[in-house]
């Protein structure tokens, strides 16, 4: 047993941060704003909890959708298949993690910001790799987002 208060996380080192980076923003914080949009979209309560979406298979489905559709492509182009394969399914585990409560409605404070860092971003980062796919979802959050802020 370990000293008292102690760590048991695993610390991963690795050679460069760019992978881990683009994992983070472009598959975890680009999940929660994707969730967030469609909750602000359908005016959804105050005290829906992210593991809530992951309980809904409705929600759960589109966001897996989108990941893979559209988001995984650019991980593809950028050599990163396995990686985001492996990430996703943490990522929406942490999502249903019943011990987070993790509110929507906190999640969307700033989100038109959030919104051109994760997702915009993910689009341009995906042209720069090489993926020219379309991304109708992200797209449209984004326009959707930018008349908004207007």
């Amino acid at each position: 047993m370990g000293p008292i208060g102690a760590d048991v996380r695993q610390v991963q080192v690795v050679p460069a941060l760019e992978k881990i980076e683009a994992l983070k923003l472009f598959v975890l914080n680009l999940g929660h704003t994707f969730l967030t949009d469609r909750w602000l979209k359908s005016q959804g309560g105050d005290d829906v909890l992210v593991r809530n979406l992951m309980d809904d298979a409705a929600e759960l489905a589109s966001l897996k959708a989108v990941l893979t559709t559209e988001v995984r492509p650019a991980f593809v182009a950028a050599e990163l298949a396995d990686e985001f394969d492996a990430y996703i399914e943490a990522t929406i585990e942490r999502f249903a993690n019943p011990y987070l409560d993790h509110r929507i409605a906190d999640i969307a404070q700033n989100h038109s910001q959030k919104v051109e860092r994760r997702i915009a971003a993910a689009l341009e980062w995906a042209r720069e790799v090489g993926d020219l796919t379309e991304k109708p979802i992200l797209s449209e959050i984004v326009a959707s987002n930018v008349k908004a802020a207007i």
